[in-house]
């Protein structure tokens, strides 16, 4: 009964511990040099550091003033060197995924209802094209 329960004691504290490493949070930071949208949030172009923590992205202007949250799925793609990775619509830019390695973080953002409006708007001109954006 005794060994019953240390080892219940165990997992649990195991799964403790995964728990807290899985939800320390890991960072990267970038400057973009052009506004770009963010689920329905439009970020002008500036310096910012994206944050990840349990599928949740947390990207925020160095100076505070622009932030937003939004979910993204984790990407398990091998990656080399940190990048964002854009989807240019027409004139507008929309944040698809954010790529890092060294911060352990491959996020995919889903699309957006501003991305499908556009989509539908730039039908007639062809689709959208990706654009990378280096991260530190």
């Amino acid at each position: 009964m005794k060994r019953n329960f240390a080892i219940a004691l165990l997992a649990l504290s195991t799964l403790a511990a995964a728990g807290k490493a899985l939800a320390q949070e890991s960072a990267v930071r970038a400057t973009v040099p052009f506004e770009f949208n963010v689920g329905g949030t439009v970020l002008p172009a500036d310096t910012y550091t994206i944050k990840s923590s349990s599928g949740v992205l947390l990207i925020k202007s160095l100076d505070g003033k622009f932030r937003v949250i939004t979910t993204s799925h984790y990407d398990g793609r091998d990656v080399q060197g940190g990048k964002l990775v854009f989807k240019r619509i027409g004139d507008r830019y929309f944040l698809h995924e954010v790529l890092c390695p060294a911060a352990a973080m491959h996020a995919s953002l889903g699309t957006s209802k501003a991305e499908k409006q556009a989509l539908r708007q730039e039908a007639m001109l062809g689709g959208g094209q990706p654009v990378l954006v280096a991260t530190r």
